[in-house]
């Protein structure tokens, strides 16, 4: 766990015992007449969450979180880190009154129950409560801020399974996810060839020679200006590819978004290319080096719901996208209290490493 100077320490401690103190949804940093709130302390550890999440790629920037996002609009990782605190806490109190008041969904014993055994099972690793408290004190955080964590999380599950289960109250049309995989995927083929490593008759795996390498290049060369030439794909395709998993997984193509499913290579060319385009590339990644011979397909919206995959990675991403609108609709009802707001400090709270 990252270490904050004392003073820093005594600092977040203060504010955190100030404002567990005082009570009431007059000291509350937002809150929903008639429903719920939350305060400073609530947004500390939603703050030290979010920058658990944003550390590896700080550090990939030296672990600056005053390192400008955007050097255009001055924005830094802290500022980012800053919106994201209040935007995600504007929203779970909207979600409690969603859930609550307007769809009164229950917290079941079994829900409650979890989030006892998660305080309890912290209690126990730390040795005690008052222990509990010290480490997330780090945090200018305690446990009723943890559990009021748990319990708006789990209210935010329900609420979004009450919305997109598939007989909920605000199902995504099946034409919407169609329209999506047309304007946002490409179908294409290939004739692969690897370069990345061999099978040894011991069963261990060895790097491709330089030499094996060139006549590799060498052969996928000329069976690509065959196909230029006009000799049928399929039938090369047949004879020489690599791919044992092609026809098994992907009978209808490969279908490629701006996504990391597949190598960063391969997935420029397939948005690239033109239907009925042939092109070969090279790629390299964690799945090993090769070469393709590709080969665009046209669109077929209708086989948006043929790969399992595809089809929930659309259906997530357009619910989540609707969900966060429909959350939008009821930003007045929450009230901002922005001089407690405004204590809120990214720089001085660690990441969240208590579990």
């Amino acid at each position: 766990m990252k270490r904050i100077t004392a003073l820093l320490c005594a600092a977040l401690m203060c504010i955190s015992v100030l404002v567990s103190c005082s009570g009431g949804t007059k000291n509350a940093a937002m809150s929903v007449k008639d429903s719920g709130s939350v305060s400073i302390n609530f947004l500390y550890l939603l703050t030290s969450i979010h920058k658990s999440m944003y550390s590896e790629l700080v550090n990939a920037y030296g672990g600056d979180w005053d390192y400008e996002v955007s050097a255009e609009k001055g924005t830094t990782f802290s500022d980012m880190i800053y919106d994201m605190t209040v935007r995600s806490a504007r929203s779970s109190l909207i979600c409690e009154y969603l859930h609550d008041k307007v769809y009164s969904l229950p917290i079941s014993d079994e829900q409650k129950k979890n989030i006892d055994g998660q305080i309890d099972s912290l209690v126990a690793k730390y040795g005690s409560k008052q222990k509990l408290e010290e480490a997330l004190s780090v945090y200018s955080a305690d446990i009723s801020s943890l559990r009021r964590y748990l319990e708006l999380s789990v209210k935010q599950a329900d609420l979004y399974t009450c919305f997109y289960r598939d007989d909920g109250e605000c199902p995504i049309p099946q034409s919407e996810i169609r329209d999506y995989f047309k304007d946002n995927y490409s179908i294409v083929t290939h004739i692969y060839f690897n370069i990345g490593s061999k099978q040894k008759e011991d069963g261990t795996y060895v790097s491709f020679t330089e030499d094996e390498i060139a006549r590799i290049r060498e052969k996928a060369t000329d069976i690509y200006n065959r196909i230029l030439a006009g000799e049928d794909f399929y039938e090369l395709r047949t004879d020489y590819s690599e791919d044992v998993y092609e026809e098994y997984y992907y009978p209808n193509g490969f279908f490629v978004t701006n996504d990391t499913t597949f190598p960063t290579e391969f997935t420029k060319a397939a948005l690239d290319m033109k239907v009925g385009e042939y092109r070969m590339v090279e790629s390299s990644g964690s799945g090993g080096r090769g070469i393709h011979i590709m080969y665009r397909l046209p669109m077929d919206a209708d086989l948006y719901n043929t790969d399992a995959n595809v089809y929930n990675t659309i259906k997530n991403l357009l619910e989540a996208d609707d969900f966060e609108e429909r959350i939008a609709e009821y930003a007045d009802l929450v009230t901002e209290n922005q001089d407690i707001i405004a204590q809120l400090n990214v720089r001085v709270v660690p990441e969240y490493a208590i579990d």
